[in-house]
C-alpha cells in the first residue's frame, strides 16, 4: 500500500468509530439543569467609531510598510486588502459568551447540575454566592420535566439569588 492509502484506512476507521459511539446514562434518570451568570452588557465602540479606528489603524499600517525597503508593493496589497474587507460587516465570531440529596450550584461563573432523583420535588440550591441564572433544563432520555408545587420552578431565565433556591421535578418512566 502507498503512504496515502495508509492515511486514507486510518481516516475511514477513525470515522466508522467516532460514528458508532453513543451516550451513556448512569442513574435512575432525572435531568441536568444548565446555569450560569445573568447576561450583563458590555461597554463597546458604536459600529462608526469601529470604522473610524480601523481606517486610523489601515493609514498608520500603510504609512509604516510603506517606509521600509520594497514595502511599497506589500503596502499597497496590505491597503486593498482592508479596503475590500472593510465592506465587510455584521460578522459574529462570537455570539454568547455564552454546570433528600442536595444538588447546589457551586461555580460563580456557571455550570450545570445533575438531579438523579425522579417523581419528587427537588430543590436546587445557590451556594455560590453570585446571582445564577437558569440557561436550561434537560431531561435524560426516559424523563420529562414535571410540574413543582412549591415555586419557583427551576426554568430556562429563571434568576436565583445567592443562598436561595429553584425546585425541579424530573419525571422518569421506569
Amino acid at each position: 500500500m502507498t503512504r496515502n492509502a495508509h492515511k486514507r484506512v486510518g481516516l475511514a476507521t477513525t470515522l466508522a468509530l467516532l460514528a458508532s459511539t453513543s451516550d451513556a446514562f448512569a442513574g435512575m434518570g432525572g435531568g441536568t439543569i444548565v446555569y450560569g451568570p445573568p447576561t450583563e452588557s458590555i461597554p463597546t465602540l458604536s459600529g462608526t467609531m469601529l470604522i473610524v479606528l480601523g481606517m486610523l489603524l489601515a493609514v498608520v499600517a500603510f504609512r509604516v510598510l510603506r517606509n521600509y525597503p520594497g514595502g511599497r508593493p506589500l503596502a499597497s496589497i496590505v491597503a486593498l486588502s482592508i479596503a475590500g474587507l472593510s465592506g465587510v460587516s455584521g460578522i459574529k465570531v462570537m455570539q454568547e459568551a455564552y454546570a433528600g440529596a442536595s444538588y447546589p450550584m457551586t461555580q460563580t461563573n456557571g455550570g450545570s447540575v445533575h438531579v438523579n432523583t425522579s417523581g419528587v420535588d427537588v430543590p436546587v440550591d445557590n451556594t455560590s454566592g453570585r446571582t445564577q441564572q437558569i440557561k436550561s433544563v434537560k431531561p435524560d432520555s426516559n424523563c420529562s420535566v414535571g410540574t413543582v408545587t412549591p415555586p419557583p420552578a427551576c426554568a430556562p431565565g429563571v434568576i436565583v439569588q445567592p443562598a436561595n433556591s429553584c425546585n425541579v421535578r424530573f419525571d422518569c418512566v421506569t
